[in-house]
């Protein structure tokens, strides 16, 4: 009996022309498939196309050969990345992403953050428009010519929300004239070392032979948001660095900086916490509820900044409280930078006194909690909603996944009516400037010409990828 089980296996087991065509096309199938998501990585990355052939195809067949002792030509010649090949997969995903996009918006309510003439263009209602974030600029702003009033003749109740990250910007360029004289000297010295090549190659020298952990400077730029931060600390790190180089070269620089060095460690101090506030207000799944909280943090922390100082406590500003133990610190400079505090904080609450002042229900955060706080119109939605036995273990993800549930819209119009300028408003044009930035990045290191694919933006993903 044995003996015929073996041969019936056998037979079973035989390979026939069904199965080894079967089996190329499946090959054929996954070498397609690999090619599209190895090119949609390369459009994510900005890399050259041409980088499928010449690095990544060689790269696996290396781990084939040495770590799976695999022979790699027939799976190699089954994923195609030649340079046109790459192209024309990304054109197509692009163009899928697009499509994929402009039907979705056909049918549901969004916030804006990209050109206004994309809308009609492609057949997307303006009444599906809840809210638009913009810079500050009277372009956009402007009561009877910017891009907001004529949006509003459109579009009456859309909510327009200057951009927090601009207006936090804006609060962080607030300095006195002492502060911006100081400025000013950082400034001067970070041109005479960066604009010129040998000076550059003399500072890094003398950073290697002093033991610094960097060896050069940063640039400061008004129109990058982490510029002045990031440059200041990196200027106050190699501060006795630079007084030796301009020992001989700038004397009169060399004093100024001396002079102003408690200034100096006091911005760089403060831009620090600004930098932190900024990246709490990046990221694209920021919204209305998370940023009035940073904002409220940030506000309440000023008072803090400038309550210690007064009290002559410094562990808020760690480089100041150095220098007060060396007595290079003294009382007319630590007024000076309580009544700046002081400005800042008054400047904050009034560039953003519509967020602060914005009240969000209670059952918005916890929808489950028992609370008073809610129109009469909207009591049986809640109600029933708190009831819904089947809807109370997905709050345990958190408010903004709950409330994106596709059928908390269908069940419970009223509230979320309500509750969706909190969640679908952008709060800043983030994801604006971000794009802006792979375009930068694109133009500057790659070549002038280059084609920008519409894939290398967005969070969609293509149909071809999984």
């Amino acid at each position: 009996l044995s003996y015929f089980q073996s041969l019936r296996d056998k037979f079973h087991a035989r390979p026939t022309l069904t199965a080894m065509f079967s089996s190329a096309a499946q090959q054929e199938s996954d070498g397609m498939k690999a090619s599209y998501n190895i090119s949609f990585l390369i459009a994510k990355t900005g890399k050259p196309h041409t980088i499928g052939e010449e690095l990544i195809l060689p790269v696996v067949s290396e781990v084939l050969h040495t770590v799976l002792h695999k022979p790699a030509t027939d799976i190699i010649k089954k994923i195609p990345l030649s340079n046109t090949t790459v192209q024309r997969r990304i054109d197509e995903m692009a163009t899928d992403v697009i499509d994929t996009l402009y039907n979705y918006l056909r049918t549901v309510q969004f916030s804006l953050q990209l050109d206004e003439s994309t809308l009609p263009e492609k057949e997307i209602p303006l009444t599906n428009l809840l809210a638009v974030a913009t810079d500050g600029a009277p372009a956009m702003v402007g009561c009877h010519r910017g891009f907001i009033a004529y949006l509003k003749d459109s579009v009456p109740d859309v909510l327009a929300v200057h951009c927090v990250i601009h207006r936090q910007h804006l609060v962080a360029k607030h300095l006195t004239e002492r502060l911006h004289c100081s400025l000013g000297y950082v400034i001067a010295a970070i041109n005479k070392i960066r604009s010129i090549p040998l000076n550059d190659r003399l500072f890094s020298q003398l950073c290697e032979q002093n033991d610094k952990v960097f060896n050069g400077l940063l640039m400061h730029t008004e129109v990058r948001w982490l510029s002045k931060g990031a440059c200041l600390s990196r200027f106050y790190e190699l501060f006795e660095t630079i007084l030796k180089f301009f020992q001989n070269k700038e004397p009169s620089l060399r004093d100024g900086l001396k002079k102003c060095k408690s200034d100096i460690a006091y911005m760089a101090d403060l831009f620090s916490k600004f930098n932190e506030l900024n990246l709490q207000l990046q990221g694209s799944e920021l919204n209305l509820i998370k940023t009035r909280s940073v904002i409220s943090s940030f506000t309440s922390k000023l008072a803090l900044f400038k309550r210690n100082p007064g009290r002559r406590e410094f562990y808020q500003f760690p480089s100041v409280a150095a220098l007060k133990e060396n007595g290079e610190v003294h009382d007319d400079d630590i007024q000076i930078y309580c009544d700046h505090l002081d400005v800042l904080q008054k400047d904050t609450e009034e560039r953003f006194q519509d967020i602060l002042k914005m009240k969000i229900p209670n059952w918005v955060i916890n929808p489950f909690s028992n609370t008073d706080e809610i129109e009469m119109e909207l009591e049986e939605e809640l109600i029933e909603l708190q009831t819904n036995e089947e809807l109370k273990p997905k709050f345990k993800n958190g408010y903004h996944s709950f409330w994106l549930q596709k059928q908390i819209s269908d069940l419970y119009p009223g509230l979320w009516r309500m509750v969706r300028k909190f969640l679908l408003a952008f709060p800043s044009s983030y994801l604006v400037e971000r794009g802006f930035s792979v375009v930068t990045d694109f133009l500057t290191k790659k070549e002038a010409d280059v084609v920008i694919y519409d894939c290398s933006l967005p969070t969609l993903n293509p149909m071809y990828t999984d």
